[in-house]
């Protein structure tokens, strides 16, 4: 394979096949697979190992570029309390798997349903803490809507550094962000896998901001699964049915506005893929990659993000458990999948 490059090389592993014998549609199945696994990668890395961590009871200081990109495009925060950081991962894991539709997700400029956000010194879900992270989730809207403006003025007078996202205007707060919050407390957390987390409690907060929306939000359609009000614009429930409640109002403001942004007008191949050309020169690269896989040709999931999710995802999983395990003084039965 003397000559080729590393994704060049990657098709003829997976193929078993020299490259000029693959075919186009073999490479777009590629180069889905390989922004599959890219996003998960990242979500996994965002929620765990470099989670935003604002401070609840100072001024917010200005959000990286890379947060600030993180935040945007995500359909709800989850704001995690002081405790058990290692559910994080495993947690991330479940949301993923209830979320995600292989192949056709959309998923460019990190499209997600969550967004991890630690509290690491408030510990209580008392009502005033609630209210403090509402008055939180508030001004976290309004700092990236600062630094968009922010963005434009670097842009415009050429002072534009790295910290600088050229394209924003592809990443957008989403109205659900600012309308609805998820709260979980680590201590609920006992060790559960990806298998069983979804049973722990989580607290869904109405922040009263529903400028965006098709219609306001009500907890009636999870009526019959609310365990507890916790005052008048919270309740307590299960992540099981936080997760289903937030994919029904994706589902329902995307018949009412579509996607924001849009899928085909905010599609850019290099931004997907900046290295596509090695494995499609002379070709055009149109998009979203939701459209590059034909189902009746690949009927199972496969490739570098099933790889992600079956082996580093539960090799993840495992490591948290081991880790927790040892933290309580138990023995942990590994998952296997």
């Amino acid at each position: 394979m003397e000559g080729l490059s590393y994704h060049q090389r990657a098709l003829v592993r997976d193929f078993n096949r020299p490259f000029d014998d693959i075919t186009r549609e073999e490479k777009l199945w590629y180069l889905r697979t390989s922004l599959e696994a890219d996003h998960l990668g990242n979500q996994f890395w965002m929620c765990a190992w470099r989670t935003y961590e604002p401070p609840i009871d100072e001024p917010l200081p200005r959000i990286p570029a890379y947060q600030f990109k993180d935040i945007c495009n995500k359909s709800v925060p989850i704001y995690i309390l002081r405790g058990h950081w290692r559910l994080a991962g495993i947690l991330n894991n479940y949301i993923y798997r209830r979320w995600f539709k292989p192949y056709r997700s959309e998923i460019e400029y990190g499209r997600f349903i969550t967004k991890f956000i630690a509290l690491r010194n408030t510990d209580t879900p008392s009502p005033a803490i609630l209210q403090n992270i509402k008055s939180l989730n508030e001004a976290v809207s309004a700092e990236i809507r600062e630094r968009r403006l922010g963005y434009d003025r670097e842009i415009a007078t050429g002072t534009a550094g790295s910290d600088v996202v050229a394209d924003h205007q592809n990443y957008i707060l989403q109205p659900l962000f600012q309308a609805l919050l998820l709260v979980l407390n680590p201590t609920d957390w006992n060790g559960e896998d990806s298998s069983s987390i979804g049973k722990i409690p989580v607290i869904l907060v109405r922040t009263g901001v529903e400028d965006g929306l098709s219609e306001p939000i009500t907890f009636e359609p999870i009526a019959d699964k609310i365990d507890a009000y916790v005052g008048e614009d919270a309740i307590r429930t299960t992540v099981e049915t936080a997760i289903g409640f937030v994919m029904d109002l994706e589902a329902r403001e995307t018949r009412a506005f579509g996607l924001r942004p849009d899928p085909i007008a905010s599609w850019d191949p290099d931004a997907s893929f900046c290295e596509w050309r090695e494995i499609m020169p002379y070709d055009q690269l149109v998009g979203p990659s939701s459209r590059f896989v034909d189902d009746e040709r690949y009927p199972e999931w496969s490739g570098a993000g099933h790889r992600m999710d079956t082996e580093d995802s539960v090799a993840h999983e495992q490591r948290e458990l081991r880790h927790y395990a040892y933290s309580q003084g138990q023995e942990t039965t590994l998952i296997r999948q």
